[in-house]
């Protein structure tokens, strides 16, 4: 193709070219613009990066690599607007490395600047005031692709962490719950004021209640499920304004000893289920299973052939706002099969999901159904 393009000098030449070329070349210039939030924090606390999609374009699946001066990454989240973004990040210090899966291809079409991605991450205590640290992605292990399977051309703009002397929210609980008309939420934090005020968008706050410096509770005025909300913490000084995108943040109930997977988290939309399954396709594959409930839940798992035939079957503990990800030799005490279906059933909504493991140690969601 380079060598017929070459010499092509006319407009009727190139008209025709594109005639050839068909849909994928016009597909492949179209750019996909991302941005990186830049945060303030104080020294010690926990800072909320956001990326967005600055133009709406749809996201099927994608996978990526962002780095980070955080001492540690305190939680993850995805968001979409038609409430099925999935992924696996491998996490790794302040790396992160990110496998993103979305079957309605929505991702990235979300309206009101709600980012994509949001990664919270600690600072160390002892970080100087006007430290700055860079949050970015690195272009060449960046590929995101339109629901037809072409890649965008992606611009990217980075992001840094700042420390300062400013207000901090590091927490909402519950975070990804649908709370009742009249149910309290609590926002944690540090520097918070009695003048402060919550916010959210497109949802009422009946009253906000400050409890301490550390805590401001909020009472809704409607039923709202809290996964994505945009929570903003604002008070008469621009030091005390603060914009947090709530999601519960869970942590691991155990951990694998697959070398990958034990640094697997597991990225669910919010909501839950009480029976999901998922097929195994001969890679090595794990099980993913997050409980937000304020309970422990028990989950029955069954691994099974395409026809069937039961392989194996045990019991699930998942404790209250935790994850577990196990390979199927950790769970069902059996090698990864060819083929076969993993079910996973509880009386309680669980989030569930595999995860598959290719030749390279790349992670990628599998999507329940």
């Amino acid at each position: 193709m380079s060598k017929l393009f070459a010499p092509l000098r006319t407009a009727a030449a190139l008209a025709a070219a594109a005639l050839v070329a068909g849909p994928y070349l016009s597909a492949q210039v179209v750019p996909l613009s991302i941005k990186i939030s830049q945060e303030l924090v104080a020294p010690g606390g926990v800072a909320q990066v956001k990326v967005t999609v600055t133009e709406p374009k749809p996201i099927s699946t994608g996978r990526g690599r962002l780095s980070s001066g955080f001492e540690a990454i305190d939680g993850i989240a995805l968001s979409g607007p038609n409430g099925d973004a999935y992924g696996v990040a491998i996490v790794n210090d302040g790396e992160v490395e990110l496998s993103l899966n979305s079957p309605s291809g929505t991702m990235g079409m979300a309206t009101d600047d709600y980012p994509l991605l949001t990664i919270a991450g600690r600072i160390p205590e002892d970080a100087p005031i006007g430290k700055v640290m860079r949050v970015s992605m690195d272009p060449s292990a960046l590929t995101l692709l339109d629901p037809n399977g072409v890649p965008y051309r992606i611009d990217m703009e980075s992001g840094s962490v700042t420390a300062a002397p400013v207000m901090s929210v590091q927490d909402v609980r519950p975070g990804s719950a649908l709370v009742p008309a009249g149910g309290r939420v609590s926002v944690l934090g540090d520097g918070f004021t009695r003048d402060m005020k919550i916010r959210l968008s497109h949802v009422s706050v009946d009253r906000t209640l400050f409890i301490s410096p550390n805590r401001i509770d909020f009472v809704l005025d409607a039923p709202t499920r809290m996964h994505g909300v945009n929570v903003r913490a604002e008070g008469k000084n621009s030091n005390t304004r603060m914009e947090y995108f709530s999601y519960q943040r869970t942590r691991p109930a155990v951990v694998s000893l697959d070398p990958v997977l034990q640094h697997a988290v597991p990225l669910f939309p919010g909501g839950g289920t009480v029976d999901a399954s998922f097929d195994v396709s001969g890679v090595t594959t794990g099980v993913a299973v997050q409980n937000v409930d304020e309970a422990f839940v028990t989950a029955f798992a069954e691994l099974s052939t395409a026809d069937g035939e039961v392989l194996s079957a045990q019991w699930l503990l998942v404790p209250q706002n935790q994850y577990l990800v196990q390979s199927l030799a950790e769970v069902f005490g059996v090698d990864d099969p060819r083929a076969a279906v993993v079910r996973v059933r509880s009386l309680t909504p669980l989030s569930v999901m595999g995860v598959a493991v290719d030749a390279d140690g790349k992670a990628s969601p599998i999507i329940p159904r």
